[in-house]
């Protein structure tokens, strides 16, 4: 059962997976209101969800063409169904206006509300906002039911599993509790009362793992990820007004797309084509104009590319650079497998001239800042891309760290970039040992002991497919190497 849910997790991208999650609770919470368990009738809850979607839709289209950015019709779709939940649903002509507007301004707050095409607000956090300023009330967050939790929870937890941002979701649930145990407790209290409260009245799990954990505004790192989590949960439960401005969940998330804005990428990247080459066997490298952005060698980016019937893994993929910050153009190395999906079919078609965007730059997996900490590569397939990124850098800036690097493909066809790593090889005099499985060659803890035997000392990062840099990471823990000594390579929203 969890081999076959990873496998689904897995098969798709991020926001289908949240539309889909998002989907479903709506389905079950329509099916609930028969039971009397959910307040909202059927028949409002259908008409309140085709009125969002609709205005949602029509707004995006609209604004799409105005500014002529690329539609990402899952976004929409997850930014209604995200207001569905948050806002009061049709009863009456009055509620379903401010639903609708809810929805219209959330949408355009992507576009207006943007700091060179990048938007600095959670879309529905900002609907909902303006709706509770202009009418005096607005969100009433009726996904916190009790009736709904166990669905949520589960969904919830399936989406930050999938994004692996179980920090941030931890640190915003963790904070939101302490701060409501601090604000409500006393001696004569009961804590586990309060708790059971705090949970099925408040819209805590849906706010942390729906919400909070969006990629667009959320911080790049772990550490500022975890910070922005806190910092969110925190104010979510603060009894403050500020004037008109209290701490509610969307106030405290917005107040949080502030912070992440500050250390953030702060704006698109327009890429446009130079050359495509094939450097190994179905693998591409594309070379890109460079814009005028900074990064650290191993970190990632989301591309864009808006193309006809999009496939269910979308317009939207994370792709590491595999360039370094020292060269002047930014380049891709990508594996193209058959069958692929629409959105690298699309990207093999790409001709010199042609544009390409892309946002969100983030993650940790970079060289550690201590030059004589003792490394260990391991790579698999594709994955060699940030140590191509690392060890590049590394030469053109004259330094030199001791490292091992073990490559494993299955043929010697496979190998990308092979001329690059003879040359860093010659330059850093650091040990490349290729595993190719065709002959049976597969990493082990021989292997290991062989080519490392001070392994010990060693700080190990994996890059390659999920599957194996899991299993790779079981052999190095039960090898006795330390959790904190393996860095793993993973980005939300791949498939």
């Amino acid at each position: 059962m969890i081999k076959y849910l990873n496998n689904l997790i897995n098969s798709i991208t991020m926001y289908r997976l949240v539309l889909y999650a998002l989907l479903l609770l709506a389905a079950y919470s329509i099916l609930l209101s028969f039971t009397g368990a959910v307040f909202y009738s059927a028949k409002a809850q259908m008409i309140s969800l085709t009125l969002i979607l609709a205005a949602c839709l029509i707004v995006n289209f609209i604004f799409s063409k105005i500014y002529g950015a690329p539609t990402n019709i899952e976004s929409t779709f997850i930014t209604a169904l995200i207001l569905f939940f948050v806002m009061p649903l049709e009863e009456n002509f009055r509620d379903a206006m401010w639903l609708v507007i809810s929805g219209v301004i959330a949408i355009a707050s992507k576009y207006i509300i943007a700091y060179k095409k990048k938007h600095i607000f959670n879309p529905a956090a900002f609907g909902a906002a303006f709706v509770t300023f202009t009418q005096g009330s607005g969100a009433i967050w009726w996904v916190a039911n009790s009736s709904l939790l166990p669905l949520t929870l589960i969904l919830g937890l399936i989406v930050v599993k999938k994004i692996r941002r179980f920090n941030l979701f931890f640190s915003c649930v963790l904070a939101s509790v302490l701060t409501d145990i601090l604000l409500n407790f006393n001696l004569s209290a009961d804590l586990a009362c309060l708790l059971i409260s705090h949970f099925t009245r408040w819209p805590i799990i849906f706010f942390a793992s729906i919400m909070v954990t969006e990629p667009v505004t959320a911080p790049p790192t772990k550490f500022t990820q975890t910070f922005y989590g806190g910092l969110v949960g925190f104010l979510a439960n603060l009894p403050i007004n500020l004037g008109p401005i209290y701490f509610s969940p969307e106030i405290s998330l917005m107040t949080g797309n502030i912070f992440s804005f500050a250390v953030s990428l702060k704006k698109k990247l327009f890429f446009i084509l130079e050359q495509k080459m094939e450097i190994a066997r179905d693998t591409y490298e594309f070379s890109f104009r460079k814009e005028n952005f900074s990064f650290a060698p191993g970190q990632y980016l989301e591309w864009t590319l808006n193309h006809k019937n999009p496939d269910m893994r979308g317009i939207r993929r994370y792709f590491t650079i595999a360039s370094s910050p020292t060269e002047n153009e930014i380049r891709l190395g990508i594996k193209f497998n058959q069958p692929s999906s629409s959105f690298k079919k699309r990207l093999l078609e790409l001709k010199p001239g042609e544009k390409i965007v892309a946002g969100q730059l983030g993650g940790d997996f970079v060289l550690p800042k201590r030059a004589s900490q003792k490394l260990a590569f391991i790579a698999g397939g594709i994955g060699i891309t940030p140590f191509k990124s690392m060890l590049k850098y590394l030469m053109d800036k004259g330094e030199k760290r001791d490292i091992i690097l073990l490559y494993s493909n299955k043929t010697l066809k496979d190998i990308s970039y092979s001329e690059f790593l003879k040359s860093a090889e010659n330059y850093f005099g650091i040990k490349i040992i290729h595993l190719i499985t065709e002959n049976n060659e597969v990493l082990s803890e021989n292997i290991i002991n062989k080519y490392a035997p001070d392994w010990k000392e060693r700080l190990f990062y994996i890059s390659g497919p999920n599957a194996m840099v899991e299993s790779y990471k079981k052999l190095l823990l039960k090898m006795g190497v330390s959790r904190k000594k393996i860095v793993t390579d993973y980005f939300p929203g791949y498939a």
